[in-house]
């Protein structure tokens, strides 16, 4: 399901991140090796035969309110658009919830993107 991978991809990355700050048990100068210089989420993604972008992706339905997290997991809402969504805050995704539930419809890729822009310009309302 899209929401446990999400949340394993996040706890895997901090894993990584925590890692690569620390010494080697052997030596006390780090040595930076060609796969430490990397972005973490790109290692992620090579280990789990997945890009980056996708990694970041996955990671960011962790910021979905659970409803709507269930519904993408439940396929009720794609995951692009979910992705979108999460970028509002948890009172829009509430009220973005409600009217779903209303006119018992889920938004478009592209209606996502126009949310959230209206959200950055703070021009999203209920």
């Amino acid at each position: 399901m899209p929401s446990e991978k999400a949340f394993a991809y996040k706890m895997r990355l901090e894993a990584i991140n925590r890692q690569a700050g620390r010494l080697p048990k052997d030596n006390l100068t780090p040595v930076v090796s060609d796969l430490e210089t990397t972005r973490t989420n790109e290692k992620l993604g090579k280990e789990v035969g997945e890009s980056r972008e996708q990694i970041r992706r996955y990671i960011r339905l962790t910021e979905l309110v659970p409803e709507i997290l269930q519904m993408v997991d439940e396929r009720q809402i794609a995951f692009r658009p979910a992705v979108e969504i999460s970028y509002l805050s948890e009172e829009q995704q509430y009220t973005l919830l409600e009217a779903m539930g209303y006119n018992d419809a889920t938004p478009s890729l592209a209606q996502a993107i126009k949310m959230k822009k209206f959200m950055q310009e703070g021009k999203l309302n209920g």
